[in-house]
């Protein structure tokens, strides 16, 4: 029961990342490609960059290795919060004491970063 709650929290946040891409696009009339993300101490994740194609990418690895964390970074990105965990604070690494998200965009042929950084007080 718990394996099949898990598998479709993801098949949910699966489909919000690409409901947010296709719906934000269509609004905007504008197309916006995810190109390239850096997340340091973010959940599982200690320090690693991503290169996205603009066509189709895929994540595979291990059971714990960080691809859903990988997903909800981008759905950190578009929402300004986790999809799994209500407090930001929750995704800081353990043991460290900020996460930062670090992303460049393809917006109509315009590059665009975006960030977001928590800092534990």
């Amino acid at each position: 029961m718990q394996k099949y709650n898990f598998y479709s929290k993801l098949k949910v946040l699966f489909t919000v990342i690409f409901y947010f891409t296709t719906t934000f696009a269509k609004k905007h009339s504008q197309k916006v490609i995810l190109k390239h993300l850096t997340l340091l101490n973010y959940k599982n994740i200690s320090n690693q960059s991503f290169d996205f194609d603009s066509k189709i990418n895929c994540f595979v690895g291990k059971n714990g290795a960080g691809k859903t964390n990988i997903l909800d970074a981008i759905y950190h990105l578009a929402y300004g919060k986790s999809y799994f965990n209500p407090l930001a604070s929750q995704n800081i690494k353990h043991d460290e004491e900020f996460f930062l998200i670090d992303s460049l965009f393809d917006k109509n042929d315009k590059e665009e970063k975006l960030q977001q950084v928590l800092v534990l007080p």
